[in-house]
């Protein structure tokens, strides 16, 4: 059993949305609601994490799973802040998400995971207790511990047995050496709110300070997401953190930050924008010729990030029929800033007590730009 040291304190509360600060064992800390942005093996796609900083970001999430498989970093104990000249926050993910990714998973025990690597196609055994190693060798802040994401379509047999897996190895997780980092539990269920909420109410009855909700936003309806979503932080006491993983589209944080959710982690701004879909607070915007072509304004008039205060949207028209590899920078550039920015506003709107009457009954891209006219500053 963890001790009862708190690592996340509640400031203020607006509706079911709250602000809060989650502060590590080595003294680092993150303002919530917060968004993670992906760094798998240390670094945001074609940022520096002093670039990720800038733009309001305090924490990042990597993959220990795969950083430890990756020569010649995989075979050494470093404090991965100062190998990445980072000081914020940095959680590192077991890699329980790659089981259900065509290619890794080999076998699937009681005790662990039978894995290929990506790099070499070697066989690895990942077990509760390897993947606490993994993040303790890192020093990173916070570990999740390794946990069974059933595949979608579920089947209710296989829920009931990855939620049974999940639940003792994160006890097992909790027996070892954790280092300075701490480990938050992971909620599994698949679609059964039920089996859910017994998943939530163990994690918290083990010490658990903080649990991630996974197994969601891979291929289910979103009402069926939030369903699970909404039973989940129902059944958790109040001073736990809740993190939505997988989960980071402007919409779907709204929504669940109005259901309690405290932290995001999610590929798909940086993702989206290196691909040309750019987010702005009316919707989002495809790089194509007939809204790109031609056109000297910038992605959003108003928009304070570095490529819309620089460049036109014809440029980066430009950029995409010379295959420049710049587009892909700029584009990852200007959504994490529009995230930053919008992240800030959401924090804003609940500390003014205006959050939960701006979302109520309505979320589209009309509160989103309400939201960021009047919070963002």
């Amino acid at each position: 059993m963890k001790g009862v040291r708190r690592v996340f304190e509640i400031a203020l509360s607006c509706g079911g949305a709250r602000v809060g600060v989650l502060t590590s064992p080595q003294g680092r800390s993150v303002t919530t609601p917060s968004l993670l942005p992906v760094a798998t093996y240390g670094v945001v796609k074609t940022l520096t994490p002093e670039e990720v900083g800038r733009m309001g970001f305090e924490g990042f999430i990597v993959n220990s799973f795969l950083i430890r498989l990756l020569e010649p970093l995989g075979g050494r104990e470093v404090d991965l802040h100062k190998y990445l000249n980072w000081e914020g926050v940095i959680f590192s993910d077991s890699g329980g998400f790659q089981l259900i990714r065509k290619g890794f998973l080999i076998k699937k025990g009681e005790d662990g995971l039978l894995m290929r690597s990506p790099f070499d196609g070697r066989e690895v055994v990942i077990t509760p207790e390897w993947v606490v190693e993994s993040s303790r060798r890192l020093k990173a802040d916070f570990g999740m511990v390794l946990d069974d994401c059933p595949p979608y379509p579920w089947r209710e047999e296989e829920v009931l047995s990855s939620t049974k897996r999940t639940l003792k190895w994160a006890e097992a997780a909790l027996s070892c050496p954790q280092g300075e980092t701490e480990l938050l539990g992971i909620v599994q269920g698949g679609g059964n709110k039920e089996l859910r909420r017994r998943c939530s109410r163990r994690l918290v009855e083990m010490g658990y300070n903080g649990v991630g909700i996974g197994g969601l936003s891979i291929g289910e309806p979103k009402e069926v997401t939030f369903q699970m979503v909404k039973a989940t932080t129902d059944s958790l006491p109040e001073g736990v953190l809740r993190y939505l993983m997988g989960v980071g589209e402007p919409l779907d944080i709204l929504k669940a930050v109005a259901m309690g959710v405290d932290l995001f982690d999610s590929t798909y701004p940086a993702r989206g924008g290196r691909h040309g879909t750019y987010l702005t607070p009316t919707g989002k915007v495809n790089l194509s010729s007939k809204d790109f072509r031609g056109v000297e304004e910038p992605i959003y008039e108003g928009c304070s990030c570095p490529v819309c205060k620089r460049y036109s949207r014809d440029f980066l028209y430009h950029l995409k029929r010379g295959r420049e590899m710049l587009l892909y920078r700029l584009g990852t550039l200007h959504n994490l800033h529009f995230m930053g920015r919008f992240m800030e506003a959401v924090r804003s709107a609940i500390q003014e007590g205006e959050f939960a009457s701006l979302v109520e009954g309505r979320v589209g891209w009309g509160t989103v730009r309400e939201l960021m006219e009047r919070f963002s500053r």
